[in-house]
Order: structure tokens, then sequence, then C-alpha cells
């Protein structure tokens, strides 16, 4: 199984940076937790960036958190488009 810690992050660089560290994972599970205070569009910002680096297989979304299932091992679009 593969995990990853994911910060939130205003340093774009540094988000695609991790994303990308994760291409070529079958099976990622997101999970989004504790996310009070959490802006959204940092959350839709990964989820682009997860979306366009594979396909996402599922979803689950509860007050306050939000998992996610990622086949990151074919690539759906190049990664110089983001």
């Amino acid at each position: 199984m593969h995990y990853a810690v994911l910060v939130f992050d205003q340093n774009f660089a540094a988000v695609r940076n991790d994303v990308e560290q994760l291409r070529g994972t079958k099976r990622l599970w997101v999970l989004f937790s504790h996310m009070v205070g959490v802006r959204r569009p940092d959350i839709n910002y990964y989820l682009f960036l997860l979306n366009r680096s594979g396909k996402q297989l599922d979803s689950v979304k509860a007050p306050g958190s939000e998992l996610y299932l990622f086949d990151l091992s074919t690539s759906v679009l190049p990664t110089e488009i983001y």
C-alpha cells in the first residue's frame, strides 16, 4: 500500500512536485481530513493535479473529510500541460 502526506501549501511548484512523486502508483488513497479552515480551492487544486496525473476511481465524502481512490499508473495528460 502506498500513502503520502500532502500538506496544503501556497507554493504551487511544491504541490505539483508532491503529486508528481506519486505517479506510477496503481491504487492511491487520498484522504483529506480535519478540513476546518481549509479553503475549497486548495482541495480542488490537489484534485485537479491528481486527475491530470491519472484516473479517479472512487470517492466518499463525510462532514469534515473526503476520501478519494486514484489510479496514477498511467498518465491521462503529459505533466507539461499543468
